[in-house]
Order: C-alpha cells, then sequence, then structure tokens
C-alpha cells in the first residue's frame, strides 16, 4: 500500500504544479476552456477529499479508494493538458 500512496502523492504534486501554471494563465482564456477549468477544478477538490479519506482508511477499502484517486489523477492530468494545449 505504501507504493500505492507514494504513487498517488507524486500525482499530486505533479498535478498541483500543472494547476498552478494553469490557473496564472486562465484570465485570459475563452469561455469553453474557463468551462472545463470549472470542471477539472470539481475533480481536483474530489480528489483531494479521497486521498483525506485514503489517509484514514484501511485494507481493501484504500486499495480501491486508491484506484480511484488515481483515475481521478489521469482525468485530471489529461485535462489540464487540453488546457496547456489551448492556451498555446
Amino acid at each position: 500500500m505504501k507504493s500505492l500512496e507514494k504513487e498517488i502523492k507524486h500525482i499530486a504534486e505533479e498535478l498541483k504544479t500543472q494547476r498552478d501554471e494553469l490557473k496564472v494563465r486562465l484570465h485570459l482564456a475563452n469561455a469553453e476552456i474557463k468551462d472545463e477549468w470549472e470542471v477539472l477544478e470539481k475533480k481536483w477538490q474530489g480528489m483531494k477529499n479521497k486521498n483525506s479519506q485514503l489517509k484514514d482508511s484501511a485494507g481493501e477499502a484504500s486499495s480501491a479508494l486508491g484506484k480511484d484517486i488515481k483515475q481521478i489523477g489521469i482525468d485530471l492530468k489529461e485535462g489540464y493538458q487540453r488546457i496547456k494545449k489551448a492556451l498555446h
């Protein structure tokens, strides 16, 4: 389980960096990009909440929760990449 937690922490750190960079550039973005950003912000909050739950859970539940968090991270990464591409 420690390996999964480490992987999730790494994913979250990368996403936070991407998120912070994109947030700065969003004020110039068009409405479509801003709409996608809002969807991703909700996923980001969900990931943070699930990550907190992961720390409090054990066994099978934590494994399933870890997989959910990892998938949200993948979705966020893809979304941030789409926004980054649109901003260039």
